[in-house]
């Protein structure tokens, strides 16, 4: 891909994270700050190994940044809210890259963190 589609994508990414985290906020007052960032991956080749798992760790990484707080402070469990935000923000994030190679990545990410449910998807 060039770098403008790269870029153009990383703006896209940008708003996608930016509509998840309204989205999960349905439920509370929304304030006049909205939280997004642009994930840029031109540095990155999907067509190697490494820039895949390298693109998905930014993905994680924004979706939690713009997703937070994870958990209640002095609490070690997540907040459902943060959670629903996350995983939608991740899944949007790589279908909004729709790179064949970024997408098999995480649905193998999806099965090795939830066997129970390739488990049942087999059956």
């Amino acid at each position: 891909m060039s770098r403008i589609t790269h870029s153009l994508i990383g703006a896209a990414l940008a708003v996608l994270v930016n509509a998840v985290a309204a989205y999960s906020l349905a439920g509370t007052p929304v304030t006049s700050e909205q939280h997004s960032l642009t994930v840029h991956y031109s540095d990155l080749s999907l067509a190697r190994p490494a820039g895949v798992a390298r693109l998905y760790q930014r993905i994680k990484v924004a979706a939690d940044s713009v997703c937070g707080p994870r958990e209640i402070t002095g609490e070690h469990f997540e907040l459902p809210a943060y959670r629903s935000c996350f995983d939608l923000a991740v899944s949007n994030a790589v279908e909004a890259v729709a790179s064949p190679s970024l997408s098999a990545y995480y649905r193998a990410q999806q099965a090795a963190s939830h066997p129970h449910v390739a488990t049942l998807a087999q059956r």
